[in-house]
């Protein structure tokens, strides 16, 4: 039997269930949607544990697994072979947004650097999902955003007024700028400035707090992987929401991607350029926010608009201590 409290989702309780008894019909459509975005593949995943890692429907797995299994067992459902333990992966038109940025890289680093066409992947859903995840800051919400520079010299102070954006003649090619263009990098976390800075034990690091100007508002797209960041309801599709949750999540971690200190590879940095000068340019927006790689559970800010924050004050700290991982690599 399937009730009402083995959701987690109060609209879906509301939808699906008439004085708390299963309508049916609509949990019928519902589930047929639900499951059409998956392949049987035995290098995939049990469904019900695929369903929990994308949609967080059910209150946990074990009654994931229930439901599932019930559902499955309808009449109704003959045409879905499978169970709640079949192994399963993303059908093709639900990785059509991989294939179609895998394609636009290569065609931006190796065919046409400046026309290259984004048809594919806004016929596909891009800029709907961009706008979809637009967050506005202003004064009143009193977010804030830091920004770390390394003292050189044992006596080098820095002010507000070096915090800022770099000249454009000093403006070297970036995960989101291109050379010569230069665009503000911020965290939304002061801790995460030493990694992003890759400071060393005893490094001075100035860092730097800015907030939005009074009379500014900041329209920023959040690419960070949001894993939920939209339930479904009876009217979602999921295989529309799947296909550019997956894509976001792969212009994320194409930003992310951390480099190393001696790789001069500026060619990798050419989508994700291309992508940010979309958002500036087309969208129209003012910069991004992204899943900073080398601090957990972290963000960094790129403003493409340096005018729209004002650092309010730097202080300077000493690094008195660093906590290394490794793995073996051969």
């Amino acid at each position: 039997m399937i009730r009402t409290a083995d959701f987690k989702s109060e609209e879906l309780r509301a939808s699906l269930f008439v004085e708390d008894v299963l309508d049916p019909e609509l949990a019928c459509d519902f589930f047929q949607g639900l499951f059409e975005p998956y392949v049987e593949d035995a290098t995939g995943v049990p469904l019900a544990l695929q369903i929990m890692s994308d949609w967080d429907l059910f209150i946990d797995n074990d009654t994931a697994n229930r439901v599932i299994e019930d559902v499955l067992s309808w009449a109704s459902m003959a045409d879905v072979n499978m169970h709640a333990d079949t192994r399963v992966v993303y059908s093709e038109s639900v990785n059509a947004s991989l294939i179609e940025w895998t394609n636009l890289k290569q065609s931006i680093k190796c065919n046409s650097r400046f026309l290259s066409d984004l048809t594919p992947l806004e016929n596909l859903g891009l800029r709907k999902s961009l706008l979809n995840s637009e967050e506005s800051f202003n004064i009143n919400n009193r977010k804030q955003f830091y920004r770390a520079r390394i003292a050189n010299l044992k006596d080098e102070k820095y002010t507000p007024k070096d915090m800022g954006a770099p000249p454009a003649k000093d403006a070297s090619a970036g995960r989101a700028n291109p050379e010569g263009i230069p665009y503000l990098y911020l965290c939304t976390e002061p801790e995460t400035c030493y990694y992003e800075v890759r400071a060393a034990y005893l490094d001075r690091v100035w860092i730097g707090r800015f907030s939005v100007e009074s009379d500014e508002i900041l329209h920023l797209i959040n690419l960070e992987p949001r894993h939920r960041s939209q339930q479904l309801t009876l009217d979602s599709e999921p295989i529309f929401i799947l296909r550019n949750r997956l894509l976001m999540n792969a212009i994320s971690k194409d930003l992310s991607t951390p480099l190393r200190r001696h790789d001069k590879d500026t060619l990798e940095y050419l989508p994700t350029q291309f992508i940010c000068e979309y958002i500036r340019l087309k969208l129209q927006k003012d910069g991004i926010i992204f899943q900073s790689s080398l601090k957990k559970n972290s963000a960094n800010v790129v403003l493409f608009n340096a005018n729209k924050v004002k650092c309010r004050e730097v202080r300077e700290y000493e690094v008195t201590g660093i906590d290394i991982h490794s793995e073996q690599v051969n």
